[in-house]
C-alpha cells in the first residue's frame, strides 16, 4: 500500500483559486529551471481518507534535470525508486523485487517526477496561483484536465531553496513533504540514477 501511495503521490509537487498571472506561473518556472540538480532528505506524512493521525516515511531524494531522479525510503520500508529519463524502477529491498516500466505510465505521480519533468509542460498542465500561508508564500497548482492523478500541489520555496510540498490526489489521500538538508546544484554522479537489479532479485516488467 506504502508502495503504491508512493508512486501514486510523489514521484512531486490553500484558500482560494483563480486564474495565475503571467509573472506567476514565470516565478515558479524560473525556479523550478534553475534546479539542474537538487539533493534532500524528507519526511512525507500521509493523510489517509478521514485518518487524523498520518503515516509517516523518511528518506532521501536526489535530482537531475531534465527527468532523472532517485528517491529512496528506510522507514518504514526499505524502497527505492530510480528514474533515468524514460524508464523507471522500483525496488522492495523486503521482497527483493524490482518493477520497471516507462516513465510516461508514472504520469508523474511522484514528487521528484514533477520537480525534474520538462517546465513548460508542467506550466501547460496546471493553473498557478499564489497563496499566504502562515506567513509564507506557496504557488498552487490545481490541475486543468480531470484525468490528472493530483486534485492539488503546493510548493514552498524559501530563499529559492523548495522546502515543503502538499500533494493530494484524486482518490483524496493527501502527502506533506518536508525537505532539509537541501542542496541545490550540486554535482551529482551519473550512476545515481542508473539501476542494477540486486543479485537473487526479481524484475517486473508493466
Amino acid at each position: 500500500m506504502i508502495r503504491k501511495l508512493t508512486i501514486f503521490l510523489l514521484c512531486i509537487l490553500v484558500s482560494s483559486l483563480g486564474f495565475a498571472s503571467s509573472s506567476t506561473a514565470e516565478d515558479l518556472a524560473q525556479l523550478l529551471a534553475s534546479y539542474k540538480t537538487f539533493q534532500a532528505n524528507f519526511i512525507q506524512l500521509t493523510y489517509m481518507g478521514n485518518s487524523s493521525s498520518p503515516r509517516k516515511t523518511v528518506g532521501r531524494v536526489m535530482m537531475m534535470r531534465p527527468g532523472k531522479f532517485r528517491w529512496e525510503t528506510k522507514k518504514p520500508i526499505n524502497q527505492t525508486i530510480i528514474a533515468n529519463g524514460e524508464t523507471l524502477w522500483i525496488y522492495d529491498a523486503e521482497l527483493q523485487q524490482a518493477t520497471q516500466q516507462t516513465v510516461s505510465n508514472t504520469a508523474a505521480t511522484n514528487p521528484a517526477a514533477l520537480l525534474s519533468g520538462d517546465v513548460s509542460t508542467l506550466i501547460k498542465q496546471y493553473t498557478i496561483s499564489k497563496i499566504n500561508r502562515r506567513g509564507a508564500v506557496w504557488f498552487q497548482l490545481t490541475p486543468k484536465s480531470k484525468d490528472s492523478s493530483f486534485t492539488l500541489v503546493q510548493m514552498q520555496f524559501l530563499k529559492g531553496r523548495l522546502e515543503n510540498m502538499w500533494l493530494k490526489n484524486n482518490l483524496g489521500q493527501a502527502s506533506r513533504f518536508h525537505f532539509y538538508n537541501i542542496h541545490v546544484n550540486v554535482h551529482l554522479n551519473e550512476d545515481l540514477f542508473i539501476f542494477k537489479l540486486p543479485p537473487g532479485a526479481d524484475l517486473l516488467k508493466q
